[in-house]
């Protein structure tokens, strides 16, 4: 990890959020450290395809960071919800768009 990471490492992925949403970009790199291979890895268990995974993941961190300044800290998240924001679907739903689009070939 970077060398802020320490001042980071015992903060909530929701803390995290807040201080991104305030532009920290600290607090980003690290969301991205802990978040990234979450979303990752679901996709690709989800889909079996690595190349189709890595674009979901990089998508739903756009999503994430889109949503950092409508971030609510409500309480601790599911692993799988990778600390949404509020009704956020930031893996599911380019997942389920990929599989549809598969269903349909």
């Amino acid at each position: 990890m970077s060398g802020d990471a320490p001042t980071y490492a015992a903060l909530s992925d929701g803390a995290l959020m807040v201080l991104f949403a305030n532009g920290d970009p600290g607090a980003a790199r690290v969301l991205t450290e802990r978040l990234l291979p979450r979303a990752l890895g679901h996709a690709t268990r989800v889909l079996g395809d690595r190349a189709e995974a890595e674009d979901i993941a990089q998508e739903a961190m756009l999503r994430l960071w889109r949503a950092a300044a409508d971030w609510a800290q409500d309480g601790p998240r599911r692993t799988c919800d990778m600390a949404l924001p509020r009704g956020g679907q930031s893996v599911h739903r380019p997942v389920a768009q990929v599989r549809a689009k598969r269903a349909n070939r």
